[in-house]
């Protein structure tokens, strides 16, 4: 998280609003910030784009809701934050709204998780080979597993609909850096 040297403070004109990760549709959850097109001190204006991210289905870059300056990136570039997580707050003339339909408006609610659910990291299949079909990753995440040498096939993916993520793909490598230590 970024924040000012000096915090900017709301004054009778303005008002702090904080732009969070909006509902992109399709049932996605969450979104990993990829690069910062903004920095803190930043004036931005309505439908300027501020932050490129990345879900399991697409790269995009989110436009400001808002006008004014930026005083807080509430997220580290790689970080993956849910829906309705606020990525940046701005400081602009009171009173000021997203606009009708805008980017910040959350299309449902997305459910908490079940009381006693556990994360469940990548497991590797019993059998090495064993044809699955169809393996479900996202390019970036076919890339990892590339670079660090793990075989897709040999996964269950915890994502959506049982997609591969990036963090099955680093699970995966961290399990096999132990396998080959012992």
């Amino acid at each position: 998280m970024t924040t000012p040297d000096t915090a900017g403070t709301a004054s009778e004109d303005t008002t702090e609003c904080v732009f969070v990760l909006p509902d992109l549709g399709e049932g996605l959850v969450s979104a990993e910030i990829m690069e910062w097109l903004v920095a803190v001190g930043d004036v931005v204006e309505i439908d300027q784009p501020v932050v490129v991210v990345e879900t399991v289905k697409s790269t995009v870059e989110l436009p400001s809701p808002y006008r004014g300056r930026i005083t807080v990136l509430h997220a580290d570039v790689t970080r993956t934050v849910p829906v309705g997580a606020p990525l940046v707050s701005v400081i602009g003339p009171r009173g000021q709204q997203p606009p009708a339909g805008g980017t910040t408006h959350l299309v449902g609610q997305i459910p908490p998780p079940a009381a006693g659910a556990a994360e469940h990291p990548a497991r590797r299949l019993p059998a090495k080979g064993q044809q699955r079909g169809r393996v479900t990753a996202a390019p970036v995440v076919r890339r990892l597993a590339r670079e660090l040498g793990v075989e897709l096939r040999d996964l269950t993916g915890t994502g959506d609909g049982g997609a591969i993520t990036k963090d099955d793909v680093r699970a995966a490598a961290a399990t096999a850096g132990q396998e080959d230590a012992s």
